[in-house]
């Protein structure tokens, strides 16, 4: 009788899931990075089980790679199981740097090669470049009196970007050449020939050739803009965005970008304030129209799905607009507030997350596949996603 009574459970479960709930993780399994103060913990997707959580640091692309410094040594982690892979002997108190508002790690070019660390600022800047194969001496840079911030790093770990502060709340980006220094001209938008900035970083994007990074900034009294950062020499654009400044209205600091797969198209959105700007990087010119459904109540920032057709908008729930029209073509989870939102590491599906945890699994239609609570508490966001191997 009681194995009747199993095989009936298991028929149920069977019918009900399409297939028996499994708690092992397996290869091809999505695995996904959820951030949470100063941690980031590693969810299975299929088993919905967390498998790993790892401190703070930076990940490379593919997420094979994760790097944090604990005193003074660099710790190549493996991101699937946060044990370590690879150590590096530091020559002093470097950490990563902070490259966001909201406090977030970088230094990694985009290919993943070499990883920027810095010290703390005492009367000058001191950075320390790592080859990230681990088989050669990180080279110092001692040089930098004034107060430089690491901004990005070209691909071939010859030039790093630095932003110098001027203490009036103003800054310029310069551009350090690894073997002559210090370049003495100051990177500025060629367009208009302004020689300083202000701003907050909220965020940034590469170009998918990684020879460029997008990064867009607010400003206090005056609207953000998107700050277009070339890695192959001294020279950058800007383009300004609509709206106010974040001392008149808050929801100016809720900015983000997303590029199509192909590097020609950039968005700039801001559900809050309800606007989205598109940029043809071919020419620049930019067209900002109204966020296809009004406003939205909070803002999460947004993806293109990978064929580059559809601009994905997270905030209180999620839409998704057609990436040539910019109107809506499907929403989903509108009694959700969302606060991140990534692809799948095969692009086959999006997957989401709400303040409170909960965890949703889309196609990139726009139908909801599941729903699942990732137990993870009070969540800040979704980094990224990979494959179980």
């Amino acid at each position: 009788m009681r194995k009747t009574i199993v095989v009936a459970v298991v028929a149920l479960l069977v019918a009900a899931c399409g297939r028996v709930p499994r708690t092992d993780a397996r290869a091809g399994d999505q695995i996904l990075y959820i951030a949470g103060g100063s941690t980031v913990t590693a969810i299975d997707a299929t088993t919905r089980a967390a498998i790993a959580q790892l401190p703070q640091g930076v990940a490379s692309a593919d997420w094979k790679h994760y790097y944090t410094v604990t005193g003074e040594v660099l710790i190549d982690l493996n991101p699937l199981t946060a044990a370590p892979v690879r150590s590096l002997p530091l020559p002093g108190d470097y950490k990563l740097p902070v490259v966001t508002a909201t406090g977030a790690t970088g230094g990694l070019s985009q290919n993943g090669q070499y990883l920027v660390l810095q010290a703390a600022n005492d009367g000058a800047s001191h950075l320390l470049v790592v080859d990230t194969s681990f088989t050669k001496t990180p080279l110092r840079i001692d040089d930098l009196k004034g107060d430089f911030q690491f901004d990005a790093v070209s691909i071939d770990g010859t030039r790093i970007y630095l932003i110098e502060h001027t203490g009036d709340g103003h800054y310029f980006v310069r551009d350090y050449v690894l073997g002559s220094g210090l370049d003495p001209t100051i990177i500025f938008d060629k367009s208009d020939g302004s020689l300083a900035m202000s701003g907050v970083r909220l965020m940034g994007v590469p170009a998918p050739a990684g020879d460029m990074l997008y990064s867009v900034y607010a400003r206090k009294d005056r609207s953000a803009f998107i700050h277009q950062l070339f890695l192959d020499g001294p020279v950058a654009v800007c383009i300004d965005l609509s709206g106010p400044g974040y001392d008149t209205d808050t929801r100016a600091m809720h900015w983000s970008l997303a590029i199509t797969p192909d590097g020609g198209r950039l968005f700039a959105i801001n559900a809050t304030l309800g606007v989205i700007t598109e940029v043809h990087l071919n020419d620049n010119a930019p067209r900002t129209v109204p966020l296809d459904g009004g406003a939205m109540k909070s803002s999460a920032g947004a993806v293109m799905t990978p064929d580059g057709r559809r601009l994905i908008v997270a905030g209180t729930g999620i839409r998704w607009l057609d990436a040539d029209t910019l109107r809506v073509t499907a929403t989903a989870l509108a009694s959700w507030n969302v606060i991140g939102l990534v692809n799948s590491a095969d692009g086959k599906a999006i997957y989401a997350i709400s303040d409170s945890g909960q965890v949703a699994e889309l196609d990139s239609a726009g139908h909801t596949i599941a729903t699942f609570d990732s137990a993870t508490g009070h969540p800040e966001g979704l980094l990224g996603s990979a494959f179980f191997s």
